[in-house]
This record gives C-alpha cells, sequence and structure tokens, in this order.
C-alpha cells in the first residue's frame, strides 16, 4: 500500500528490487510503527477469528499464546492481552466453560474497555439504542 501511494503521488519507489518487507524497510516507507504493530495484531486476530469458524479451538488457543508475546510497541501493546483473553474466551464459551469464559471476558474488558460495548451489543436485545444481533 505504501508503495501505490509513493506511485501515485509521482515518488520513485524506494522498495523496488529490495526483497522482503522488513519492518525497517516499511518504517522506511512512511509506515508509522503503531500502524505496523497495528496491522500485525489485526492479521493474527483475522486468522484467529476465521480459524474459529472451522471449530479449530486448539489452533485459535496458540495463535493466542502468540499474540501475548509479540513483540510490539506501547501504544498497541495494551490491546495485545486484550485481544488474547478475548479469543481465549470465546473458546471457553464454545467448550461450555461458561465460568472460565466469563474470567476471560472480564480481563478482555479490564485491558480494553471497548470490549464491554462489543459484548453488550452482541447480547439479545443489545445496548440501549443500538439493535442487537437478534432485533
Amino acid at each position: 500500500r505504501a508503495t501505490a501511494k509513493m506511485r501515485r503521488a509521482g515518488r520513485p519507489e524506494t522498495a523496488a528490487g529490495s526483497g522482503a518487507a522488513t519492518r525497517q524497510a516499511l518504517l522506511d516507507l512512511g509506515m508509522t510503527g503503531k500502524a505496523l504493530d497495528e496491522a500485525i495484531v489485526a492479521a493474527y486476530v483475522f486468522r484467529a477469528n476465521l480459524l474459529l469458524g472451522l471449530g479449530c479451538d486448539d489452533q485459535v488457543l496458540i495463535i493466542a499464546e502468540e499474540i501475548a508475546r509479540l513483540p510490539i510497541e506501547p501504544p498497541v501493546r495494551a490491546r495485545l492481552g486484550a485481544e488474547s483473553a478475548w479469543l481465549r474466551a470465546k473458546v471457553e464459551i464454545r467448550r461450555k466453560r461458561f465460568v472460565r469464559g466469563l474470567g476471560w471476558i472480564l480481563r478482555a474488558c479490564a485491558g480494553r474497555p471497548s470490549f464491554a460495548g462489543h459484548l453488550l451489543r452482541a447480547l439479545p436485545g443489545g445496548r440501549a439504542g443500538s439493535p442487537g444481533r437478534w432485533a
């Protein structure tokens, strides 16, 4: 995306012929560290949700552990634990371990308060002013 943006702006491509897209190469292209870290976390979460939809619970738990260990910079670091806990909660609830699932949900909501809003919108009836999934 960064090289396409540079091409459209009429600037020369700095990545042409450089081989692998390393973190430093992407930073040199003008991508911020925060944007790069957010993209990495989003890719892990996307893959985990895809596997969860396929019923691969054990692989989702492995990805949740990987997410928690990622070397991510502080602005995005707070999201890591919450995303990992949220994925674990989904697996525990799917396995009908509701108390464990609730514990992981609380941990996710403590790490990222916006998850509480997502949770309320997913419940029957949803939050006041927003239709729930089953409305």
